[in-house]
């Protein structure tokens, strides 16, 4: 699997990687998700150093994108 596109269109399928990230957001995120579980991407939020995904199973939670994945 690799890193998803920060610029995925709202309705992708990615998968938490359970890799990436600070220590701190991955804890956070794994005691949510299972590791590779899928989610639907709803929003994506670009920065200039960090990008985070909103998905439509969790809305009004904000995760690094870096700590999910789609299927090559």
């Amino acid at each position: 699997m690799k890193v998803m596109d920060i610029y995925s269109a709202p309705g992708t399928t990615v998968y938490f990687l359970d890799e990436n990230g600070y220590d701190c957001q991955r804890m956070q995120a794994a005691e949510i998700f299972a590791r590779g579980q899928a989610l639907t991407v709803k929003r994506i939020d670009v920065g200039n150093w960090s990008s985070s995904v909103e998905f439509e199973e969790l809305p009004g939670k904000w995760f690094n994108t870096v700590m999910f994945g789609v299927k090559e």
